[in-house]
């Protein structure tokens, strides 16, 4: 199962709101129409599942830099032979 695959099973309600967002490449702080944010304020979401999706996010981007460095590793040391 990929990483994508198991964010949408464990918080696709958090997926969900992050996709509702008017803008795609919305930070989730003070732009507008921002529907974490407003789901935060309203109590549909709460905050510490919030935390949990940022910190897994976070974590997966960690993930994901260092098997690209890895990656990157290894075409050097092909490139060298």
């Amino acid at each position: 199962m990929e990483a994508d695959e198991g964010m949408e099973i464990m918080f696709g309600d958090v997926e969900e709101i992050v996709r509702s967002c008017r803008f795609y490449d919305c930070g989730h702080g003070n732009e507008p129409g921002c529907a974490v944010r407003e789901a935060l304020e309203s109590g549909k979401l709460e905050e510490k599942r919030w935390n949990s999706w940022l910190k897994l996010q976070k974590e997966m981007a960690h993930l994901e830099a260092k098997k690209e460095g890895k990656l990157r590793l290894k075409e050097k040391q092909w490139e060298g032979r």
